[in-house]
């Protein structure tokens, strides 16, 4: 019965994605954010026992989102006296990406995303990460050239991703706040080219699940778990940190690449205060997955190295920010 169950909420959701992101109309997409929307609650809830409140607070946004965006669609298309999607009423007024950005999760309403995240099991945090993400990014791409209001909702995201995870312990709260900074990063990125949009999104899609899978075979809950790490599961954290390390856009891992193409995307289009400004905040990010690498590294080692870690991650960030400020114009060269 669980599998039947899981089946079908599965199909919904998948079903509610394609509607919302193929409709040509207002009306479908709201109805396949409603979809995906409605099936997402009970396929979390069908494998193990989750948070009450996080489910109600999950729902409550959403529903808070949709209503609006139905409210706006009703009264854009009276207005200006047709129904379809793209219509000046929500691009020039920004009503649709700040609605975008409540689903997301993305700042400045990103409230309820990380205490949505800390009551999830790991599959409900791998699927609220990427797969609920497709159907609002793939809405934000149709706005046409970039705004003040997503500029705006860029860098509020990298600010609080950046900034709210250094002081968390939690690894869900850890990866929420990650998600809010990559957001950051997509909501521009879609705007420019859907092609590397896509290509990040892929990217980012692929370094998340493996660390969320190993995150589930470990019941990893807690940064100073991996103290008690042992040497029976270091596959497991080989894969674990690497996946950590590219998730901060640590050269030369694979999530390097697709933040190397957003940085040359903007800089092409003259967006170059917004590029430094990114890679500087983003060292924070990089921060504290280097920190939990370093808690990893104590664990096996049992020394006290934290003079040479502090050490170690100032000599980086100033090897990272010099070699970008030398290879950035370099690039923005190559695409004149």
């Amino acid at each position: 019965m669980w599998v039947v169950l899981s089946f079908v909420y599965l199909s919904f959701l998948v079903g509610g994605t394609l509607i919302a992101v193929t409709g040509s109309s207002w009306f479908v997409v709201w109805m396949g954010l409603e979809m995906n929307m409605m099936s997402f609650i009970p396929l979390v809830n069908l494998s193990s026992k989750i948070n009450s409140e996080a489910l109600f607070s999950y729902f409550l946004v959403q529903v808070i989102g949709s209503l609006l965006l139905f409210y706006v669609g009703v009264v854009g298309s009276i207005w200006v006296s047709y129904g379809n999607f793209m219509y000046d009423v929500f691009s020039s007024g920004g009503v649709l990406i700040m609605l975008m950005a409540l689903k997301l999760g993305a700042s400045p309403v990103h409230f309820w995303f990380p205490s949505v995240v800390e009551g999830l099991d790991w599959f409900g945090v791998l699927m609220l990460m990427t797969w609920q993400s497709v159907a609002p990014l793939s809405v934000v791409s149709v706005v046409d050239g970039v705004s003040g209001l997503i500029l705006v909702i860029g860098v509020l995201s990298v600010i609080v991703g950046g900034f709210g995870g250094l002081n968390q312990l939690l690894l869900r709260k850890l990866m929420a706040y990650s998600s809010i900074s990559h957001l950051g990063w997509l909501c521009l990125i879609v705007v420019m080219s859907e092609w590397v949009g896509l290509v990040y999104f892929v990217s980012y899609v692929m370094v998340s699940s493996a660390v969320i899978f190993c995150f589930m075979f470990s019941s990893f809950v807690h940064v100073g778990q991996l103290y008690s790490t042992g040497y029976g599961v270091i596959g497991l954290l080989a894969v674990f940190y690497l996946g950590l390390f590219s998730l901060g856009g640590l050269p030369p891992l694979f999530g390097f690449f697709p933040k190397w193409l957003g940085i040359i995307l903007m800089a092409g289009v003259g967006y170059l205060w917004v590029v430094m400004f990114f890679v500087v905040v983003g060292l924070l990010t990089l921060y504290f997955y280097l920190r939990m690498g370093y808690v990893g590294l104590v664990g096996f080692t049992g020394f006290n190295m934290w003079s040479l870690y502090s050490f170690s991650v100032v000599l980086f960030s100033s090897f990272f920010l010099c070699a970008t400020y030398f290879l950035l114009p370099f690039s923005v060269f190559s695409l004149l």
